[in-house]
């Protein structure tokens, strides 16, 4: 049984030579005791410099991984931002724009003979509630002005494009 193991072992150590030096050094640096002081301290080095490389990586992905939901905060926190700001913008915008539909013209049953009956009293009917939203919209910017507190101020609005 010794013969089969130690002759398997021959024919692994044969055929893998740097095995086969790094035992013999090994046994060379038992027989030292000075070599194998220097060669533990050498190793234990190595072992100390490869676990503070992984405790450096583990430490930066468990950073990442605890920053990923602070970003998305942020993220949304900037785009909830950007976008109250142009509305507000838009807000004062449309609040500080003089009435672009009251140039508009009121269409009137009888002002077109080609239009049919119906579709003249229909078309009046969206003419008035037209009208009727124009005044609704020129309320809510009033209120609107007096709840930002620009009661007889002029504000500017730069609009983006």
């Amino acid at each position: 049984m010794q013969n089969a193991i130690a002759y398997s072992i021959n024919n692994w150590l044969a055929e893998n030579p740097g095995v086969f030096r790094l035992l013999h050094f090994l046994g060379w640096a038992a027989h030292h005791p000075i070599v194998s002081l220097v060669l533990l301290l050498f190793l234990i080095a190595i072992l100390a410099s490869i676990i503070k490389a992984i405790i450096r990586f583990i430490e930066a992905a468990s950073w990442s991984i605890l920053q990923v939901p602070f970003k998305l905060l942020l993220g949304f926190l900037q785009l909830s931002w950007f976008s109250i700001t142009k509305l507000s913008r838009l807000l004062i915008y449309n609040i500080n724009q003089p009435g672009k539909t009251d140039s508009l013209p009121t269409l009137e049953p009888g002002d077109s003979p080609i239009i049919a009956p119906e579709k003249q009293t229909r078309l009046a009917e969206i003419s008035q509630r037209l009208t009727e939203l124009n005044q609704e919209q020129e309320k809510l910017l009033q209120e609107a002005t007096i709840l930002l507190g620009t009661k007889g101020q002029k504000v500017k609005i730069y609009k983006d494009n």
